[in-house]
This record gives structure tokens, C-alpha cells and sequence, in this order.
């Protein structure tokens, strides 16, 4: 039986010189069912994914916990009408010359929908329009929480 790697690196290319979609397509009918049995016939990878997002969620939960615990609040308590904080979300991108993906989008969405559902009114900061106004140097590529009491 031919290894998964040399399955996949002996399908066509569907970009650049000599790409051809339906070659591709053609080839790929023919190996499908090996690859099939290779990414869901058995429960490792499922089992493997399930760990991940799981580690995931924790990792999350642990930091969001305590992102809301410098403006007095934690997970699963509603913010008191008293504690009047807006929390501000750096907009900025993290950028890698590696082209290795952020979980900076998926953490900051996690966040606010987090945050809200706990009564705290969350805004997105553009970090340029920050530093010219408060005179504050901030990176626009880096995650940045802000809180602020009135």
C-alpha cells in the first residue's frame, strides 16, 4: 500500500504552470476512497482534533478569566451595575514573516462575545488613533485589552 504522502504529492497541481482542474479532480476520484479511510476511518485523528479543541476552549476560558478579572469581574458573573467599564480591543494584526496562521482573531472574537454576554460593552480601538491622541506609542500589530472606568 502506497503512503499518504506519496497519495497526495502525486496529485496534480491546481496552480501555476501545467494546472489542470479536471486532471486533478480525475486523480483524486481514483485515490479518494484511501484517503477517505485515512483521515475518517478511525477515530485518531477525530480523537486527536477533539483534544485540541478542548485544550482550546480551556486556554481560552483561563485567559478570558483573567482579562476580566483586572476590570473586577470573572466567567459566569454577570458584571455589577456598579463596576462601569468599557474594554477596549486592540484592532491591530499580528504579521509573521513565517506566514504561521494568529489564533489572535479566533481568541479576540472568543473574548468579546464572552465579554458581552456578561454585560460588559467592549469597542474596538484602533491603535493609531490612540497613540496621536493620547500621545501613547502603541505597536499596531500586537493584541492589546484596555480597560476603562468612568
Amino acid at each position: 500500500m502506497e503512503s499518504i504522502g506519496n497519495i497526495e504529492t502525486k496529485l496534480p497541481s491546481l496552480r501555476g504552470k501545467g494546472a489542470s482542474f479536471a486532471s486533478y479532480v480525475t486523480e483524486l476520484e481514483r485515490v479518494e476512497a484511501q484517503l477517505n479511510e485515512f483521515y475518517n476511518g478511525s477515530n485518531r485523528f477525530k480523537r486527536h482534533k477533539w483534544d485540541a479543541r478542548r485544550a482550546k476552549d480551556a486556554e481560552y476560558r483561563l485567559i478570558t478569566d483573567r482579562l476580566l478579572k483586572l476590570v473586577e469581574g470573572q466567567i459566569g458573573r454577570k458584571r455589577e451595575e456598579t463596576n462601569k467599564v468599557v474594554i477596549g480591543v486592540g484592532l491591530g494584526k499580528p504579521s509573521t514573516k513565517t506566514r504561521i496562521s494568529s489564533l489572535h482573531e479566533s481568541f479576540q472574537s472568543y473574548f468579546v462575545q464572552k465579554a458581552r454576554s456578561l454585560g460588559y460593552i467592549v469597542v474596538g480601538v484602533n491603535e493609531y488613533d490612540r497613540s496621536e491622541s493620547t500621545g501613547y506609542t502603541a505597536q499596531p500589530a500586537t493584541l492589546s485589552y484596555t480597560a476603562i472606568s468612568w
